[in-house]
């Protein structure tokens, strides 16, 4: 027996309960609440859920839950952010992998895919590459089995392979992460608070308005958005675990709007294009007469000439007015 064989042979597969996977989770730093109990119940909306593991005697060392759906070929094992492992041990992976067989072929699946929440490699604000690439990472998955999906960029339909994590080294209190962003963050930070933006929970009952607020994100961004039948599954399953928050400005209160008649309306209108054209004068009946219709002959004369500017140096917008006004002669 091989050294290697003797440290696969120290670790065991086996199936884990939901406690496990939470306190495992917890504990590591690859951890978040993508690999709890909550969202494997989440994920059994849409097939059967399975919790594998790999423990060395006693000890959990890998941990995550997988979920099957249903596809066009069969049921496909997905795993959101897992498994919980140490990519750079290759006894780990081989038995991490073992496990993930072992579950797909009790529920008859046809392939099992997993979206590590391993580092590849760092960079820093600008795109910069801070570190060496784990290769070593990206060789034990290839040895056991496993095949790389590509490096993409922008949002991604399942889970994204880029994320930001704000920097709080060197920081203290607010006034040193304020000076931390640009001077455009900072710029809009004050006015958010300027503005009086206050930030609530929502009740359960309110969740659509933060569906709609997630609606007109996706659009604008590109990214797939959710039904509010899923944020109200998560609302429940989490409980006091989750908010969902919004920022509302309670400082300005909103004017009623007065409707004026349409002669009122023109008379009120405030832009500077409008006023200007209001004091401009139509030729008389004489003055058309005497001269051929065309553009270029129309002469038009300022009632007063304070403040208002000649012809040919008249706004884009009295310019098209005239246009419109000559082309409509006979």
């Amino acid at each position: 027996m091989t050294q290697s064989d003797a440290g696969v042979a120290s670790l065991t597969p086996t199936k884990i309960t939901p406690a496990e996977l939470d306190a495992f989770s917890a504990a590591q730093v690859q951890g978040s609440f993508q690999q709890t109990s909550q969202m494997a119940a989440m994920g059994a909306f849409n097939g059967p859920v399975d919790y594998v593991g790999v423990k060395r005697g006693d000890k959990l060392i890998a941990a995550c839950y997988v979920v099957y759906t249903r596809s066009r070929f069969g049921l496909e094992g997905s795993v959101w952010c897992g498994p919980l492992c140490d990519y750079d041990n290759p006894q780990v992976v081989e038995a991490m992998t073992e496990a993930l067989r072992r579950s797909a072929k009790a529920h008859h699946a046809i392939s099992v895919s997993c979206w590590p929440a391993a580092v590849y490699r760092l960079h820093d604000l600008d795109g910069k590459p801070t570190s060496d690439p784990d290769t070593t990472m990206m060789d034990n998955m290839a040895r056991f089995g496993w095949k790389h999906g590509g490096f993409t960029v922008g949002y991604e339909s399942v889970v994204n392979r880029w994320n930001f994590v704000k920097g709080l080294d060197c920081i203290h209190n607010e006034k040193e992460l304020l000076a931390s962003f640009s001077k455009y963050r900072r710029k809009n930070i004050r006015i958010a608070q300027d503005s009086g933006l206050r930030v609530r929970r929502l009740e359960r009952g309110e969740l659509s308005t933060f569906v709609k607020l997630c609606d007109m994100s996706a659009a604008r961004q590109g990214f797939k958005s959710r039904d509010l039948a899923y944020y109200e599954r998560l609302f429940d399953t989490f409980g006091d675990l989750i908010e969902f928050k919004v920022a509302r400005n309670s400082s300005r209160k909103a004017r009623p709007r007065r409707v004026l008649p349409t002669r009122q309306r023109w008379k009120s209108a405030s832009p500077p294009q409008t006023r200007r054209l209001r004091r401009w004068k139509r030729p008389s009946a004489k003055s058309m007469a005497s001269s051929p219709r065309t553009a270029r002959s129309f002469r038009w004369k300022p009632a007063s000439t304070s403040g208002i500017r000649t012809r040919s140096s008249a706004c884009p917008a009295a310019r098209t007015i005239v246009s419109w006004i000559t082309t409509r002669l006979p």
